[in-house]
């Protein structure tokens, strides 16, 4: 364990403000144990900068700022460049953190040969109901599943394997899980890290997650064959159940 590891945690959003105040508060009511908080907004129009600007008054570790960007995950990439503290969390705008379990516990606990610390999420659904997430490994046939928004990163592991593409729109995240996970030294935590809410994605988005996957399956020779074969299977799965509810619901 490397003693007092420093936190910085990153927030991007564009036109989030609904979401980012309740993000906003859920940080800073940690905020003895994080040494920055980083929001990147993406030139918002509906008033999310002010909700930032009012915090950043008066928190000095809050920093912040407002440009365009390409996507998501060019959003990530500029926060992370940001970034100073050893270790990093990107939290999504709209998500809080879990109220019994500090952030900083877990990466005190961690020892320093750890790259990634992977916890679990709580996701709430429209009925009020929620699941829990958590990551897991199994050896046997090498497969994993690990929840992006609890994923703690070592801002020296970025550094040495890369950003996420902003080629992709929606699942950069995975990519780089599955490209990177295999590569460094990881941590499964039991704890819930982050709450948040179990928003279906727009017709629209879902054919783009099922373009991307894919595009994934048949293109990205850096992954496994099986890896590539279950991306395929995927989207024409989700595909088929998208225009299998379309159908319904006329």
């Amino acid at each position: 364990m490397t003693d007092n590891p420093t936190l910085s945690v990153v927030t991007v959003c564009r036109n989030a403000r609904q979401e980012i105040e309740s993000t906003i508060q859920s940080v800073l009511s940690h905020a003895e144990g994080i040494d920055e908080y980083i929001i990147v907004d993406g030139n918002s129009t509906d008033g999310t900068l002010d909700v930032i600007l009012d915090y950043a008054g008066k928190y000095p570790l809050l920093r912040w700022i407002s440009e365009p960007d390409t996507n998501l995950y060019d959003a990530m990439n500029k926060g992370i460049l940001m970034a100073r503290g050893d270790w990093i969390h990107l939290l999504n705008a709209g998500d809080v953190y879990e109220e019994f379990l500090p952030v900083r516990e877990l990466v005190e606990e961690t020892p320093e040969t750890v790259d990634v610390i992977a916890a679990g999420i709580k996701r709430f659904h429209a009925d009020g109901s929620y699941d829990i997430w958590k990551p897991w490994y199994d050896e046997k046939t090498n497969k994993y599943e690990f929840p992006h928004p609890a994923l703690i990163v070592r801002r020296r592991c970025y550094m040495t394997v890369g950003l996420y593409s902003a080629k992709f729109k929606i699942i950069s995240d995975g990519i780089w899980i599955m490209q990177n996970i295999p590569r460094v030294r990881y941590l499964l935590s039991d704890s819930i890290l982050v709450t948040m809410a179990h928003g279906g994605l727009s017709t629209a988005a879902s054919l783009r997650l099922f373009y991307e996957e894919f595009l994934l399956g048949v293109f990205f020779r850096k992954w496994p064959l099986r890896y590539r074969l279950d991306a395929a299977k995927r989207s024409f799965r989700g595909l088929a159940s998208l225009l299998s509810r379309s159908l319904r619901s006329k």
